[in-house]
């Protein structure tokens, strides 16, 4: 089923503390966090010792999960995320558009690019 509703492009909602995001059914971060505790917790854990202002930089936000964890922690710093799949990038841009719904004074920039040296054959 989880390949039908992806095939139709239907996006099951996920949450990320108290921030509902949309993620494809095939996504596996919901069981990935389901089997293993503490799968994407250390960035959060990070955060509350950074200062005001200071930027972090997120190579392959994917969707955006990590970004949010993070934010809902220390949502006065500016967050700059690479993702370069088109389909998690459309998906990255809706949910921050969500999260900014909820902290509008939140400093987000998405950007499309794959980042390395050397590689080509990236699918």
């Amino acid at each position: 089923m989880r390949k039908v509703f992806s095939f139709l492009n239907i996006k099951r909602k996920y949450s990320v503390g108290e921030v509902v995001i949309d993620i494809d059914y095939t996504h596996r971060m919901p069981d990935y966090a389901r089997d293993h505790k503490y799968y994407d917790k250390f960035l959060p854990c990070i955060v509350p010792f950074l200062h005001k202002n200071q930027i972090v930089i997120e190579v392959g936000a994917n969707v955006g999960y990590t970004l949010i964890s993070m934010a809902n922690i220390n949502n006065s710093l500016e967050y700059i995320c690479y993702e370069a799949d088109d389909s998690c990038f459309t998906d990255l841009n809706k949910n921050i558009e969500t999260l900014k719904k909820i902290n509008k004074n939140l400093k987000v920039t998405a950007i499309k690019q794959f980042i390395g040296l050397d590689i080509n054959n990236v699918s």
